[in-house]
């Protein structure tokens, strides 16, 4: 078996501060799985579940600064079997929560036990509880301390056909207070999942089964002093079944998280109010028919917008997955969605870190092996407004409608659950340094530009994915981050001609933006939009934007506005005076005749000519014969620096 691994993902990432190009990875050669996080008193505390050397499973409890470097190691267990459920803060150290399988018991009876372990990682104390008779076997849920110091366990009987819930209230130091039993007269069993303290109520949520094995979604509420004082479970119309795995609290109330569905399961978010009233409800389905399964952890933004933690597996796959983030509007309204590995990773609990951060455990499973190795993330909390390298998400969930049939009601009762006796060991655990895992060398690009332009091929702002090739065995793909800035836009152009004795061109720009400077022909910026006291050319005119972006405007003519001249009347009788009738320009060595013609009053070409404006003369001949008087039309087009001229006029042949 490949030895499995302890990711600390200590800096994730090259962005906001967290820079490394290999995530660095420490383990034992035993299989582990991240199971809690909190972070508390300035240090983060790791649960995690751990294969013992020699059978069964302990609980392994790791204390980190807050840059992720280990403080200590603490393994520890009893004779039996150990399963870690919960971790929580309770004064200077954590409670651990989970259950053992009682020593030398043929039928594998489980009792719950309940860990205090001190800032230095010293036992504080250890309570266990359970029946050691009629088979009873209890199974450990969810711990959490009250706002008056207190401890409350969360746990449930594991076997027969009635199954109760027990919420048990005990003092800091672990001695009880009351224990309440949550029973339901129409179900079979009650298996809480999440419990906390909130708005003055302790809540506890998971699933519940009807007589007809029906499988469903609850949650209760109860005051401080364990009475009763909402149930709400739902049955799905569809006979679907539900359960509810995590309550992230929210102003107002609650947001209730889990599942819905067998088998492809679908995510499912509950809001409810303050007393537990059910508000709004969601359910996210994979557009590729994957199971969508809800995690622990999750937290509400300043902004409002909820952070949610789930999983995707494929539906053919095991315990191989993808682990999600969601972003999750006020409204219900899933605003984005983003993973974390290469398809074979579990997230188990996410939270909020030190200021300006989140972190969050798991597990990541090697290919070809069940056995998953535990994993330790942390990255800025700004994550959302502006995507981390390492993590992309190409796949979104869609929400699908959903029903309820939702009932309330429910008895208690209020027994003590018995404290049994067991013994704590030690457990030896060293971690070993283990060769890093690869990081993409640039997964997230930013770019910027200007309306009208593309990168990449795109010309929207926002967030968009392509494939690119990636150092190592990565393989994510890109995410870039688009800003398309705003651009000058030129409307129109009001174009003057130049004379032909001075430069007295003109160019007037009609353009829109805020701002603007103009430049002509790469020339200085001015804020005009008109330039004056221009030579005949073509020019090139620029409106900018303070943000750089620019309009161009190329192949701006301005003309020679220079007049061309024909006699109306020529002599061609040889006395030296008017003999010729040619065009006469201001501009002739830049002037060419394109066509000149000359006809007769019968519509009879009597001369053709074109080229340089000197080589165009007629001499009122036709061959080598004078012609004789009287009116002629003459027609033709000069090209004069950037402006053409069209000749239509009549002209008096004399003697």
């Amino acid at each position: 078996m490949k030895a499995p691994l302890l990711i600390l993902l200590l800096l994730f990432c090259s962005s906001f501060g967290f820079a490394q190009s290999d995530i660095p990875v420490l383990g034992t050669d035993r299989p582990e799985s991240g199971q809690r996080i909190i972070w508390h008193n300035n240090a983060f505390y790791l649960l995690l579940q751990v294969q013992a050397e020699i059978g069964g499973e302990n609980a392994v409890l790791l204390k980190l600064d807050a840059d992720g470097s280990l403080l200590w190691a603490r393994a520890v267990g009893t004779p039996g079997r150990d399963l870690v459920n919960d971790l929580a803060p309770h004064q200077d150290g954590v409670l651990v929560l989970g259950r053992m399988v009682e020593p030398g018991n043929p039928n594998v009876i489980d009792d719950v036990f309940l860990h205090y372990f001190e800032a230095d990682g010293s036992i504080g104390w250890s309570r266990y509880f359970g029946r050691t008779t009629g088979g009873d076997d209890e199974h450990a849920d969810a711990v959490f301390t009250t706002d008056a110091g207190n401890i409350a366990v969360v746990m449930h009987e594991a076997v027969g056909e009635d199954r109760p819930a027990y919420i048990t209230l005990l003092q800091d130091n672990g001695s009880p207070i009351w224990g309440t039993q949550l029973r339901q007269e129409n179900l079979d069993w009650i298996f809480p999942a999440a419990g906390l303290e909130h708005a003055g109520r302790f809540w506890i949520a998971g699933a519940a089964s009807l007589a007809d094995g029906t499988e469903e979604a609850f949650w209760v509420t109860l005051n401080t002093a364990g009475q009763p004082l909402s149930w709400y479970s739902m049955t799905v119309t569809d006979n679907q079944p539900s359960s509810i795995r995590q309550i992230i609290p929210l102003q107002g109330g609650c947001l209730l998280v889990g599942t819905v569905g067998a088998e492809t399961p679908d995510l499912l978010l509950v809001w409810a109010d303050e007393n537990g009233n059910q508000v709004l409800t969601r359910r996210f389905h994979d557009p590729e028919g994957a199971h969508l399964l809800a995690a622990s952890g999750g937290y509400q933004r300043a902004d409002g917008r909820v952070v949610v933690v789930a999983n995707r597996f494929e539906a053919t796959s095991g315990v191989e997955g993808t682990g999600l983030w969601l972003l999750v509007e006020e409204d219900g309204t899933l605003a984005e969605c983003r993973r974390i590995g290469q398809g074979r990773e579990v997230i188990m609990q996410l939270i909020p870190g030190p200021t300006g951060t989140i972190a969050a455990t798991g597990s990541t499973f090697p290919a070809g092996s069940t056995a998953g190795d535990a994993t330790f993330l942390q990255w800025p909390d700004n994550w959302w407004e502006a995507p981390e390298n390492c993590l992309s998400e190409p796949w979104l969930p869609e929400p699908a409608a959903l029903a309820w049939n939702s009932r309330s009601g429910g008895a208690f009762t209020q027994p003590w659950l018995a404290e049994a006796n067991h013994q704590m060991v030690d457990v030896p655990y060293f971690l070993d340094e283990k060769p890093p895992l690869c990081c993409p060398d640039q997964d997230t690009l930013y770019a910027s530009i200007c309306a009208g332009e593309a990168f990449e091929g795109f010309t929207k702002a926002g967030n968009h994915r392509y494939q690119v090739d990636s150092v190592g065995d990565c393989g994510l793909d890109r995410l870039l981050v688009l800003e398309v800035k705003d651009t000058a836009e030129v409307s129109g152009l009001e174009v003057q001609a130049s004379d032909c004795s001075q430069p007295n061109g003109e160019i007037r720009l009609v353009a829109s933006g805020d701002s603007l400077q103009f430049s002509l022909s790469g020339g200085p910026f001015q804020t005009e939009p008109q330039f004056e006291e221009l030579s005949p050319g073509v020019y090139t005119l620029v409106a900018e934007l303070p943000n750089g972006c620019t309009a161009r405007v190329d192949s701006v003519v301005v003309a020679a506005d220079c007049p061309v001249y024909l006699p109306t009347a020529f002599s061609p009788n040889g006395d030296g005076r008017n003999d010729v009738l040619q065009l006469y320009i201001p501009l002739t060595e830049t002037a060419e005749v394109l066509f000149f013609q000359v006809f007769d009053r019968y519509g009879g070409l009597v001369y053709e000519g074109s080229g340089p404006l000197s080589a165009v003369q007629w001499d009122g001949r036709v061959n080598g014969q004078l012609v004789n008087p009287g009116v002629y039309t003459c027609v033709g087009l000069v090209q004069l620096p950037l402006k053409k001229v069209e000749i239509a006029q009549a002209v008096t042949v004399t003697r």
